[in-house]
């Protein structure tokens, strides 16, 4: 897919923040992902190129999607990402998106990437015995949220198209 390159003047959208809540049970990854746009001008909707591709994880289904996610044009692209063609509105706006990826009783891997420079990227797994392996990331504090606990994991500058990996295991 051809898109339009981050800060040229046909593309201003940024993508400063993505988050992931990830929930590892017997049969799947449930993930639950935040990706953070801003552009300093509301970018016009396309037909043609994408202003952002969000390339999805091998494996991934049951895919769901927040409204305003479906607002912004979202569309499946032939190499299989999600395209955003717009409109998007001007600062910053949030995509949200779930889906499933396949466990077995070994656990599970999460592979990210996105198509343009990412500046902070973090994974939040559910504490319930599963210990991640990742090389990228580095761990941060233990997250309550509700009354569950989430391990913390965070990259910083995250390069276009760079794989990000965490490997879950239960323990």
């Amino acid at each position: 897919v051809t898109l339009r390159e981050s800060g040229s003047p046909e593309a201003p959208i940024r993508t400063p923040r993505a988050e992931i809540w990830a929930d590892l049970d017997d049969a799947a990854l449930e993930v639950n992902e935040r990706i953070e746009v801003d552009s300093d001008e509301a970018p016009d909707s396309s037909p043609g190129t994408p202003w952002l591709c969000l390339p999805l994880p091998a494996g991934a289904d049951s895919l769901r999607f927040s409204p305003d996610t479906l607002r912004a044009g979202l569309r499946r692209d032939p190499s299989g990402a999600l395209a955003v063609h717009g409109p998007l509105p001007a600062g910053s706006s949030a995509l949200a998106l779930s889906y499933r990826l396949p466990a077995g009783p070994e656990g599970a891997t999460l592979r990210r990437s996105f198509d343009r420079p990412l500046q902070l990227f973090h994974v939040l797994v559910a504490d319930t015995g599963v210990v991640a392996e990742t090389e990228r990331m580095h761990r941060r504090r233990t997250v309550r949220s509700g009354d569950r606990l989430y391990q913390h994991y965070e990259a910083f500058a995250v390069a276009p198209d760079e794989t990000v990996e965490l490997v879950l295991r239960r323990t």
